[in-house]
């Protein structure tokens, strides 16, 4: 719902949907029926579901075997929206149908129900509300069994869009069997939702960037691929086949890649390419953002890596049997699988993806931060500190940030030196403590001890005991501490918290962050 001028709120209400039928007795032959609608009105003319139905679009290309040269021949699409309300109005018969049309004669006509037949002009047209009769045989005996099915399922989609919309409908048609599905679907038409809106958002800086290697007699459109390719990356575990189809579902387009032609396209595409195509679109932007007063000051980046599901596909080995193929990673328990390493900037409202690059057998942790932060760097030079997992714990990782003069932040690894100290701060009772280690050939470094929430027992560690919910956990050092301090817990990590504090001195500023 958006707002114009007028005090009425408007509803610009869109929907689409496509049914797959086969079109023959093998079932060598699919065919997909599109429907879809487009409603735009105000609060004020107090909209109906029948006003939904009555903009529907039926697809030109359903089969119909009547005699269409008839002067009294009506198209499909009437009569598909006539029982289409009928099922939403859980009308039991024809005739309440039919007597619905005969006292709206207005309906009638916005239905496709007129008395000169589909090419009467617009200033002749007169209602011809259709009679009982008509209406049972087109249900029973025109109508194949798929295309009640396909009214039935309209019926109930376009019903629980009037619902989410606060139009009135019948409180005991198509009841959800249970709130969980309600929910989800309600949840995923808003993904599709809000997909469109930022699609169309970042749409001018996408498809000037991005490319495709394709023919001068490409039939779709290469924006069609990138809105698809958009429209799968916010699904959770959506690949090129169902991604496909469930855009073509809510893509206004006439035409959308099919699953294995968007792989194909996209697999033309090197690595770096697809990088190079990525950084450049960010690029935009990123200068978009600080010429809005967005993404100015001193920068906080994270490193992360990310593995995909579980391999499955065909892959090279050797005469051992052995994976040889550079990109695909063993794992302990047998399984293959893809590994990314990505460097994005945190603190906003919205992670913004830097780079991106699949990680490569025995490729070590600091080649991906050299990696990443020299495109990151190039892309944004106000980068202040990136913060890793443990996994980046190692000197030659510490040595690469130093190179592009950002400062590293990230978990220690347990060593004997470091658990010693741990006890020592539990037998003293301190919650915080900084150590700083010097070296003659590299720069001194900082370590910050910080009791974790909640900590299990030394000999249940040592035991490899799984955390019992029930047993009495140790204090809470860091509530302590943040009760010392005077601030809220949550705030650990925000600009009044003692880690930019500590950040400020090690930079050796006055001014807190």
């Amino acid at each position: 719902m958006s707002l114009t001028n007028s005090s009425a709120p408007t509803f610009d209400i869109q929907w689409n949907s496509f049914y797959e039928h086969s079109g023959c007795s093998t079932g060598t032959h699919n065919e997909r029926y599109r429907f879809s609608l487009r409603y735009i009105g105000t609060t004020a003319d107090d909209p109906t579901v029948e006003d939904l139905i009555g903009d529907l679009s039926v697809d030109p290309d359903l089969p119909d075997a009547r005699a269409t040269w008839h002067r009294n021949y009506t198209p499909l699409a009437p009569w598909i929206r006539a029982h289409v309300l009928k099922q939403a109005m859980d009308w039991n018969g024809e005739k309440q149908l039919a007597d619905h049309f005969e006292g709206h004669p207005t309906l009638a006509v916005e239905y496709g129900f007129v008395g000169d037949g589909p090419t009467a002009q617009p200033e002749t047209v007169r209602s011809n509300p259709p009679a009982q009769s008509r209406l049972w045989e087109i249900w029973h005996e025109e109508f194949s069994d798929v295309l009640r099915d396909i009214c039935r399922d309209i019926a109930s989609e376009l019903v629980e869009l009037a619902r989410e919309k606060g139009i009135p409908v019948p409180d005991d048609v198509f009841q959800p069997d249970d709130e969980q599905n309600g929910s989800e679907r309600s949840k995923t038409r808003l993904i599709a939702d809000t997909t469109k809106e930022v699609w169309q958002h970042v749409k001018p800086f996408v498809t000037e960037e991005f490319f495709l290697k394709r023919g001068d007699n490409a039939q779709i459109h290469e924006n069609a691929f990138w809105e698809q390719h958009a429209f799968m990356g916010v699904r959770k575990n959506m690949f090129a086949e169902s991604g496909a189809d469930s855009f073509y579902v809510d893509s206004t387009r006439e035409r959308t890649p099919s699953g294995s032609t968007h792989r194909w396209q996209i697999r033309k595409l090197s690595i770096e390419e697809m990088r190079r195509q990525h950084r450049q679109t960010t690029k935009r932007l990123i200068e978009r953002a600080r010429r809005d007063g967005e993404l100015v000051g001193k920068l906080w980046a994270a490193i992360d890596m990310t593995k995909g599901s579980p391999f499955t596909g065909e892959m090279d080995t050797d005469e051992e049997g052995n994976v040889v193929e550079p990109y695909i990673l063993g794992h302990r328990n047998g399984n293959y699988y893809h590994q990314w390493a990505s460097i994005q900037i945190v603190g906003h409202d919205i992670p913004l993806v830097l780079d991106a690059l699949p990680k490569k057998r025995g490729m070590a942790k600091d080649e991906i931060v050299d990696e990443l932060l020299e495109h990151a760097t190039e892309m944004v030079d106000d980068i202040d500190l990136v913060m890793m997992d443990r996994e980046f714990d190692s000197d030659s990782v510490k040595d690469t940030c130093e190179k592009y003069g950002v400062y590293s932040l990230n978990p220690k690894r347990k060593f004997a030196a470091q658990n010693d100290t741990i006890a020592e701060m539990k037998r003293n009772g301190e919650t915080i403590r900084i150590v700083e280690q010097s070296s003659e050939d590299q720069s001194n470094r900082t370590h910050l001890f910080l009791p974790s929430t909640t900590e299990m027992p030394d000999e249940e560690i040592s035991a490899g005991t799984e955390r019992d919910p029930d047993r009495i956990e140790r204090p809470n050092y860091r509530q302590e501490m943040c009760e010392e301090l005077g601030i809220d817990e949550a705030e650990l990590g925000e600009e009044i918290s003692p880690l930019a504090r500590l950040l400020s001195d090690l930079r050796g500023e006055d001014e807190d962050l």
